[in-house]
């Protein structure tokens, strides 16, 4: 069992693309998708962890330091994916991911537990081996991996052996109407009934994710390992299922895992053979060897570096900036740091890799529909609770970075009547009807269009529906803010929108119909008496 560890080898070509597409893709999922939901952690005051024998002893997160910790991730794993600074950049990103992962069950999606242990085992994988020291390096941690990713499929094919699975029922209620139309054409095809057709593919899934458990272990099946598994992940990324972009690390993890060798050493040499030259001059340009030598110059480097990123996060439009700001200084002397090993001599090439990430995360996030979820969703667990006041700063701040797209206007309005300004929820009534004719007035154009297809007409709908709601909203605070004029005509205008959007879900329906999701939003302004308020 011990050479069957400490045996395996890995090319370091392998663990270059392993580098470059798991951390890029964690980069971009923590700066994205997590930091939006840093606002639900310690909501209430209340937190539960992972492991409920720390929970006397954990503090309660909070949305400040979560953000912080997702953010200094990010930067971390950019790093991490270029080759900066990776003996500190994997612990680091180790710490925030698994630390936060296992602080709170407020993050609950189960793959972030996958990612979590993966992320310690890549930490034991030997330094040089990430540097491509060598060729080949032998790796326990890298065994390992393979083994957490096959355990990973073997342990979801057993929960699956069971009647509800086998019986085609749990696959039935969880198929999108497209998607159950296409597995009774399977089963048309082969002289089944829908219910056989959704026993044999629930089956199938269920041995198929057996058979991938082996083939992710055996070296001379990964080939047909690579061609067959990523359909399991295709397929659920068609479902819909919210799972967040769990699809796309087993599509990046397949990929670098089990690429054959030889394939990867192909690509890896018409590559450099056509980029070589280029990429020889601009090393040379921004190595570290090139840095006039001197006591002081590694410092100042450091130093600048430091002052640049935190300077960069620092501008980042969330709640204490300066706490990720800080960490990501705190890292980027870590890795240029004169005593460190890893570094070698200081190389301005790492210098600017650090300084590009933070400018990358600014520049990304500062308008971005990530920081809009952020500072809404925050808003969210304040009105709920009953901070008004907390709630109104976090809906300005949402409303700011949307910019010209419906924003949450009408819930500021909502908090600010309550708190009696009635002229200022006017004025974010007005701001909210611009914005949603502006929104009518797009997917009008769009649904009119030659192309125009059903969710043209569904989306129209909607907005006409949102407009609609927003109307409502109007007849009721601008009699408070002395407008009374303006009501029966916002009365009519809504009545107009009502009809419009009842129009445009017809159209959806007669353009798709077998599952044409207007027939649901029709249900729903019957059922509301032709009024939203959703």
């Amino acid at each position: 069992m011990s050479a069957y560890f400490d045996a395996f080898e890995v090319s370091a070509r392998r663990l270059a693309v392993l580098r470059v597409l798991f951390f890029g893709l964690l980069a971009f999922d923590l700066w994205t998708t997590f930091l939006p939901h840093a606002p639900r952690f310690g909501a209430g005051g209340f937190n539960v962890s992972q492991v409920p024998a720390l929970d006397a002893w954990l503090p309660l997160p909070t949305p400040s330091v979560v953000g912080a910790l997702y953010i200094v991730g990010g930067l971390a794993a950019f790093c991490a994916a270029l080759g900066v600074g990776v003996r500190l950049a994997l612990p680091v990103v180790a710490a925030c991911y698994s630390g936060v992962y296992f602080w709170s069950q407020s993050d609950s999606y189960q793959h972030h537990y996958l990612v979590s242990l993966l992320l310690v085992l890549l930490c034991f994988v030997p330094h040089g081996a990430w540097r491509g020291d060598a060729t080949h390096v032998r790796s326990w941690a890298m065994r390992l991996v393979y083994v957490q990713v096959s355990l990973m499929y073997a342990w979801t094919a057993a929960t699956k052996c069971d009647a509800a699975w086998l019986d085609g029922s749990t696959m039935n209620s969880l198929l999108s109407c497209e998607a159950r139309l296409h597995v009774q054409a399977f089963g048309n095809a082969l002289g089944w009934s829908e219910a056989g057709a959704l026993r044999a593919v629930s089956a199938s899934i269920m041995l198929g994710e057996f058979a991938a458990a082996a083939l992710v272990l055996y070296a001379p099946w990964w080939t047909i390992g690579l061609f067959v598994i990523p359909f399991f992940h295709a397929g659920v990324e068609y479902l819909d299922f919210d799972i967040e972009l769990f699809s796309y690390y087993m599509f990046v993890l397949l990929f670098a895992l089990l690429l054959p060798q030889r394939w990867l050493d192909r690509g890896w040499d018409a590559v450099a053979q056509r980029l070589g030259g280029p990429r020889e001059h601009v090393l040379r340009a921004l190595n570290g060897d090139s840095v006039p030598p001197g006591v002081s110059t590694p410092w100042l480097i450091a130093g600048a570096t430091a002052l640049a990123a935190f300077a960069l996060l620092r501008a980042l439009p969330v709640d204490r900036a300066d706490i990720g700001a800080g960490l990501a200084a705190a890292f980027a002397l870590g890795v240029l740091a004169p005593w460190n090993r890893g570094a070698g001599s200081v190389r301005t090439s790492s210098a600017i890799a650090l300084i590009a990430g933070s400018g990358l995360c600014l520049a990304g996030l500062a308008r971005s529909e990530a920081l809009y979820d952020y500072h809404r969703q925050w808003g969210g667990y304040l009105r709920r609770s009953g901070d008004v006041e907390g709630a109104i700063a976090r809906y300005e701040s949402a409303n700011a970075i949307q910019h010209d797209a419906p924003a949450r206007h009408v819930a500021l309005a909502r908090l600010q009547l309550k708190r009696g300004e009635a002229a200022a929820a006017a004025l974010n009534v007005d701001e909210a009807l611009r914005r949603d004719e502006a929104a009518v007035s797009q997917a009008n154009a769009h649904a009119r269009s030659a192309s125009a297809g059903a969710q043209d007409h569904l989306e129209l709908g909607r907005a006409h529906v949102r407009l609609a709601d927003t109307l409502k909203f109007a007849t009721e605070v601008f009699p408070a803010a002395g407008r009374s004029d303006d009501v029966a005509a916002l009365q009519r205008k809504r009545e107009g929108h009502i009809g419009d959007a009842r129009s445009a879900f017809e159209a959806n329906v007669r353009s798709d119909p077998a599952c044409g999701a207007g027939r649901g939003e029709l249900a729903r302004l019957r059922g509301a008496g032709d009024g939203a308020d959703r």
